[in-house]
């Protein structure tokens, strides 16, 4: 639950501005109760709906708003500690089709794991619309860039993840 909660804290921090989308979670098993408890204090909780249910479930998805007008986008997150890379890899560009094929127009955010699996996900299918990121290549890209400029990665952390003030106390 913890890339859940990681999202939606970032998505929904006062640094983006006072915006208010609806955030619909599909989730493949019932999530565990430290993230009932984080839920349940977050700031944002009457903005987020958590499903359960799959992306490769025609029916799930139209739960989850996916082919409604007001749907802006979709995010396919790749779990980071899973003991499988290619697995989790290829689980992503499945769920990342199902999405696609229930609506052609969506912006799809895909995070994949491994190098690999963005060009075979580009092999099937290499829509406009889609943005696809490997966390691997960013990981890479951000520990080469830091050999040849220290405080690089420190710079990139500060700009990227947004802090409350009381964050700032804290640290």
């Amino acid at each position: 639950w913890w890339w859940c909660s990681d999202f939606l804290s970032e998505f929904f921090h006062q640094d983006h501005g006072a915006f208010r989308y609806q955030v619909c979670v599909l989730v493949r098993q019932r999530l565990d109760e430290q993230f009932n408890n984080f839920m349940v204090n977050a700031k944002f909780k009457k903005l987020v709906t958590v499903l359960l249910g799959s992306p490769l479930i025609a029916r799930d998805l139209h739960r989850a708003g996916i082919s409604w007008p007001s749907c802006r986008a979709a995010y396919v997150l790749a779990n980071t500690k899973a003991s499988n890379v290619r697995r989790e890899d290829d689980e992503n560009i499945l769920r990342w089709l199902g999405i696609r094929h229930a609506n052609v127009r969506l912006p799809i955010f895909l995070s994949l794991l491994k190098p690999a699996s963005i060009e075979r996900a580009e092999a099937l299918s290499n829509s406009p619309a889609d943005i696809k990121v490997c966390i691997e290549d960013l990981r890479c890209g951000l520990l080469a860039k830091s050999c040849v400029v220290p405080g690089f990665c420190t710079l990139i952390r500060g700009l990227a993840a947004s802090t409350s003030p009381e964050e700032n106390d804290q640290g």
